[in-house]
């Protein structure tokens, strides 16, 4: 009843009825106390302290806002917290009351920064403890390398001795013996050869994909007097949400997708390219001497070549959409030359940028301002900083979007049984891609199922192409574990 009364009152807050919506909030909100239901309470102090903005009662609306801001700073939500502040800043500025604006602008502008340093402390902690394990796997390889040498070093002094002790026996098999050991060492060489190329070749092979790995692209940028300025573009691909494909299907599914998205991205660059699988999710491209065009056009054609249609694996067709970040160097507008490793690590923070800005997209650095080795450090610690200063700027593009799931209203409150949704229909693309028939699962009864709208913004379950009620489309956002509350799929 909380729950009900709830997206009504969101419902009458929209639509300006302003004190219907405050009666609705204020029966709700001890049902959901008495029950102990944290989300209703929620909306409840929200739509009550918006309802009586609107008419007016700006105290009485002050004090339930910072009810509900103490509720979800309890309960750690600080992104919630900040979109709160930024909606009741909006609300009191419509009302005239441009003081509270101001101050709860100033206070949400404080939490945003907090928690954009949170962030970024924790990937500077990140990325040290790869270069760490990096650093001790080149090691590792090294002590392996030297012993494998050691060990051949020692079977061939052994092959002299016996040489030298065969020869002084007999005379008459002295050329025998030497011939012998001629051909015995020419085939340890032989062979030695050969297991160095495919230690060599296997080393730069990725086991799973196929495709090559990290030694590779770090042996194109090596040079003889130390790291080779790269001329080009680069590509950093990563799969959206790919943990939950291994937990819901399991990482035999999650291998083959890998493998088939390595696959995929072969057929969508150019001959002269290199994809990379670059660890875990991620997959590298790099375009010798690819302009910025270039790497625009292929951003966009693997956002859509990916996103736009399912894999075809085996066992099932799996929907996945992924997050590029892109740059071509050198830059506009010094063009200062960048090291290939400095390349890559600013298109991973374009790539954390779409990561950030909810997936299923790609984000293209057009110019940066550097112009020694320190600008081109910081620029790498404080992206977001030097993307505000306007010291760089970036080019943004959106993936295709998820289809929504064909079933109706009627049809998604059926009770706690799974149906098929009806097929999508085809909608002719780029590369005629055809859109997959897709399944949802109800896990319980929404308020009012006659008005739906796209929930894919919640981004709870993966693929997030759910249907959810319009009447909980402020709890949705508010909180993406509402969508999953309230519906879970499986595409």
């Amino acid at each position: 009843i909380a729950q009900q009364q709830g997206n009504l009152a969101d419902i009458a807050v929209k639509s300006g009825r302003a004190r219907e919506a405050m009666a609705l909030s204020s029966a709700a909100l001890p049902v959901a106390r008495a029950f102990g239901d944290r989300r209703a309470e929620q909306v409840a102090l929200h739509n009550l302290a918006l309802a009586r903005i609107a008419v007016g009662q700006k105290p009485a609306a002050r004090k339930a806002l910072d009810e509900l801001l103490a509720v979800h700073h309890r309960s750690g939500a600080l992104a919630l917290e900040a979109d709160t502040l930024r909606e009741f800043s909006e609300a009191f500025a419509r009302a005239g009351d441009m003081r509270a604006a101001l101050d709860l602008f100033h206070r949400e502008r404080a939490l945003t920064a907090e928690i954009m340093a949170a962030n970024r402390d924790a990937v500077l902690s990140q990325l040290r403890a790869r270069y760490d394990r990096e650093a001790q796997q080149r090691q590792l390889t090294k002590l392996e390398r030297e012993n494998v040498l050691a060990d051949v070093r020692l079977q061939n002094a052994r092959s002299m001795r016996r040489l030298w002790i065969g020869s002084g026996a007999i005379l008459a098999l002295a050329v025998l013996l030497l011939l012998l050991l001629y051909l015995r060492v020419r085939e340890l060489n032989r062979r030695l050869a050969q297991s160095r190329d495919i230690l060599r070749g296997q080393s730069q092979r990725d086991p799973l994909t196929g495709l090559a790995n990290r030694r590779r692209v770090q042996e194109l940028a090596a040079g003889p007097d130390g790291p080779l300025p790269f001329r080009g573009a680069l590509l950093l691909v990563d799969v959206d949400h790919f943990k939950r494909i291994n937990d819901q299907l399991g990482h035999a599914i999650g291998d083959q997708v890998l493998i088939e998205l390595g696959r995929r991205l072969c057929d969508l660059v150019r001959d002269d390219d290199l994809v990379v699988r670059w660890g875990g999710e991620e997959f590298l491209i790099m375009m010798p001497e690819g302009g910025a065009l270039l790497a625009l056009e292929l951003a966009e054609r693997v956002l859509h070549g990916i996103g736009s249609q399912p894999l075809p694996l085996p066992e099932r067709n799996v929907r996945i959409t992924v997050s590029i970040g892109f740059a071509s160097y050198p830059m506009a507008p010094h063009r200062y030359p960048v090291p290939l490793e400095r390349g890559i690590n600013l298109a991973d923070m374009a790539l954390i940028s779409a990561k950030r800005e909810g997936r299923n997209r790609a984000v293209g650095i057009e110019s940066l301002d550097v112009a020694d080795v320190r600008d081109l450090l910081r620029a790498e610690v404080e992206f977001d900083q030097m993307l505000r200063d306007g010291r760089l700027t970036v080019r943004k593009l959106n993936g295709p979007s998820p289809p929504l799931a064909g079933v109706g209203a009627r049809a998604a409150c059926a009770p706690r049984r799974a149906r098929p949704a009806a097929s999508a229909g085809r909608r002719r693309q780029r590369w005629n891609a055809a859109l997959p028939t897709s399944t949802w699962t109800r896990s319980s009864r929404p308020a009012s199922c006659r008005d739906t709208r796209n929930c894919a913004d919640a981004q709870w379950w993966w693929p997030a192409i759910v249907r959810t009620p319009r009447g909980c489309a402020k709890t949705a956002r508010a909180s993406s574990r509402a969508c999953a509350t309230t519906w879970g799929v499986a595409c």
